[in-house]
């Protein structure tokens, strides 16, 4: 804001009596504290008990009156990870990469039939914060096929089994809570198994979805991870978007595994997490995003089951990259990497 001290917090309610209409609402409390120089992730979870439409969007927030705020602009995030929100999970993320103090403000619309008949506002403050706080590294493996980053499509009748194992290198505890529709079913809910801990945390999903399941919309669920790190408290959202219908996306997870980069974007120094089913070397190939060899190099230390590869001092530009995992000449996985 140009003028954050002559500005004015509005509060205001449109209430229309309509006994066939609930008020969508948000199913996740704000984030307050975000760490500098880590990439973070919140979703309000906008829901609808009445199962109409809804879209979500950033707005401007409003002064006095109902004005909107003079000079607003989002939270300052690196040119290459702007502030945004997602259209389909209703996630918000950016890369802090300046202290300060910032409000973002965000509009749900309700529609039935094609025909806006409500809406709700979020204002939340964000203080982006100095730490020295590690970032988690987070490793998400299903026996799914993704079909676009953390989006699944899910035959019905068929299981979907989701796990998220989350580290940390400072040895903190780690809490995860759940929440979202697919957890809320009055019939056949989804069902979430939580193990916290010192240095290591771990959530499950399980659903298997039946006919009467099936629909355009996407089930979403939100994963809250919550890092301590002295007398600091961070949370990062991770959002997951589960469509029910006649797919064939099933893969019995035959695959060695997907694989995690942490932190992402990053200054240069990251670590890379990834299942192996054998003791063999893994070979880390960087690429420029138009195919160009940046980087070659093999992990020796290899065991069976979670490994992390810590990456230093690459001296990397800044830019978009590919990293590729091979094993046994076999293709593991690519996964996107900024490095700002």
């Amino acid at each position: 804001m140009s003028n954050p001290g002559g500005e004015s917090h509005y509060f205001y309610s449109n209430v229309l009596i309509d006994s066939t209409n609930s008020t969508p609402v948000f199913l996740n409390p704000p984030i307050v504290v975000v760490q500098e120089s880590v990439p973070f992730n919140y979703n309000p979870l906008p829901y609808d008990y009445d199962g109409d439409s809804i879209s979500w969007s950033l707005d401007i927030p409003l002064s006095v009156g109902g004005s909107q705020v003079v000079g607003y602009v989002l939270p300052t995030s690196d040119s290459l990870v702007p502030f945004i929100m997602d259209p389909i999970t209703g996630e918000i993320t950016f890369f802090p990469n300046a202290i300060g103090n910032y409000q973002v403000s965000m509009r749900v619309k309700e529609y039935r039939g094609g025909i806006q008949i409500g809406e709700i506002t979020r204002d939340m403050q964000i203080l982006v914060v100095p730490s020295l706080n590690l970032p988690l590294a987070i490793l998400l493996n299903s026996n799914t096929a993704r079909y676009n980053g953390k989006d699944f499509s899910i035959t019905p009748g068929s299981n979907f089994s989701m796990n998220v194992s989350v580290f940390d290198m400072d040895a903190q505890y780690i809490y995860i809570e759940g929440t979202g529709e697919a957890f809320m079913l009055a019939s056949n809910p989804a069902t979430l198994t939580i193990t916290n801990g010192f240095g290591s945390a771990s959530v499950s999903v399980n659903w298997t979805p039946n006919a009467s399941q099936i629909r355009n919309a996407a089930y979403i669920i939100g994963l809250r991870v919550t890092d301590n790190f002295g007398n600091q408290v961070f949370k990062n959202d991770i959002s997951i978007s589960m469509r029910v219908g006649n797919t064939t996306g099933i893969d019995l997870n035959s695959q060695l595994s997907s694989f995690g980069i942490n932190p992402n974007p990053s200054t240069g120094d990251f670590s890379i997490q990834y299942n192996s089913k054998s003791t063999m070397p893994v070979s880390v190939t960087v690429l420029t995003v138009d195919g160009k060899n940046a980087v070659n190099f093999v992990n020796e230390q290899v065991i069976e089951g979670m490994n992390v590869v810590q990456v230093n001092n690459l001296h990397l530009t800044k830019g978009i990259y590919l990293v590729q995992l091979e094993q046994n000449h076999a293709k593991l996985g690519v996964q996107r990497l900024v490095i700002n």
